[in-house]
C-alpha cells in the first residue's frame, strides 16, 4: 500500500517585510526562504536543523498557514490538497501547531480551560456530540496533560507556571485532538533533561476524538532533536532543496 504524503513544499520562496523600509517611499524586503522543496509521508517524524536565522520558523508557519500569503511564492500541499484560501480551514483542523513561545498559545485562566479549548473547537466542527460530554473531555485533557508529565495540573493557572511547564500545556492543548500533522517550533527549548525525554518520546495520538493513525511529527531546532527522526538541513537563503542528513 503506498504511503501518502502527509506535506509536500514546493519551491517555496518566502520575504518580510523590511523594517528599514517602512518608513521610506519604497518597499524593503528580506529574503527568508528560498526554493525549497521536499515532501514528508504520512506517519514520518522529521527534524529540520538549521542555524538562528535560516527561516525554520517561517517555514513550518507557512506550512500551517499561518503566514501572509502575499509575501510567499510556490506551493504547499498537505494530504494533496493544495493550501490557498478555499482550503485553507479544512487544512488547519488537520495539523497541530506549538509555537515556540507558549505565551502565543495560552491565553485560559486555567490548565483544563486550554487544553479542552482545542479539543472542542475540533468536536464542534465535526459536529460531534461529545464536545457536550463533560465526562470524556475531562478524561481527554486528564491523558493529555499525563502524557506529557502534567498529571493534576487540570486545576493550575497557566499565568503562574514556569516557562518549561508552559510548553508543556501548550503542547498538551494540541495532543488533546490528535491532529494529523504536529508541528512543533523548537519544542525542547527550556526545558529540564526529563521533560525533553517525555517530548522526543512522542510516539502515537491518545485522543480518541479521531481514530489512531499515523501521525506526522514535524520539528524545527538549532541541533538534533532526536536520532530516530528523518533530519532536513536548511541553510540561510537556501536556493535548493534542504538536504536530507539521515534516514534512520
Amino acid at each position: 500500500m503506498r504511503t501518502k504524503k502527509a506535506v509536500e513544499v514546493r519551491d517555496l520562496s518566502y520575504k518580510y517585510l523590511d523594517a528599514r523600509g517602512i518608513e521610506s517611499s519604497f518597499s524593503r524586503f528580506k529574503q527568508v526562504l528560498k526554493n525549497i522543496s521536499f515532501s514528508i509521508l504520512e506517519g514520518e517524524r522529521v527534524s529540520i536543523i538549521g542555524p538562528n536565522g535560516a527561516g525554520k520558523s517561517t517555514l513550518l508557519l507557512n506550512i500551517a498557514g499561518l503566514m501572509d500569503k502575499k509575501y510567499r511564492s510556490g506551493e504547499i500541499f498537505i494530504y494533496d490538497k493544495k493550501l490557498d484560501e478555499k482550503n485553507m480551514y479544512n487544512i488547519r483542523e488537520k495539523i497541530g501547531f506549538v509555537f515556540q513561545d507558549p505565551n502565543d498559545q495560552l491565553f485560559s485562566t486555567t490548565v483544563f480551560e486550554d487544553v479542552s479549548f482545542g479539543l472542542i473547537n475540533y468536536l464542534n466542527k465535526k459536529k460531534d456530540r461529545r464536545a457536550k460530554d463533560k465526562k470524556y473531555i475531562d478524561e481527554v485533557v486528564k491523558n493529555s496533560l499525563a502524557k506529557v508529565n502534567l498529571k493534576g495540573f487540570e486545576k493550575e493557572i497557566p499565568h503562574f507556571l514556569s516557562y518549561g511547564e508552559k510548553k508543556l500545556v501548550a503542547l498538551a492543548t494540541v495532543l488533546s485532538y490528535s491532529p494529523k500533522i504536529l508541528i512543533l517550533d523548537e519544542p525542547t527549548s527550556n526545558l529540564d533533561p526529563k521533560n525533553r525525554g517525555e517530548i522526543r518520546s512522542l510516539r502515537t495520538p491518545i485522543s480518541k476524538a479521531r481514530p489512531a493513525e499515523p501521525q506526522a511529527v514535524v520539528t524545527a531546532a538549532v541541533l538534533i532533536f532526536s536520532v530516530d527522526f528523518h533530519l532536513l538541513i536548511i541553510y540561510h537563503l537556501s536556493s535548493t532543496s534542504p538536504k536530507e542528513a539521515i534516514v534512520p
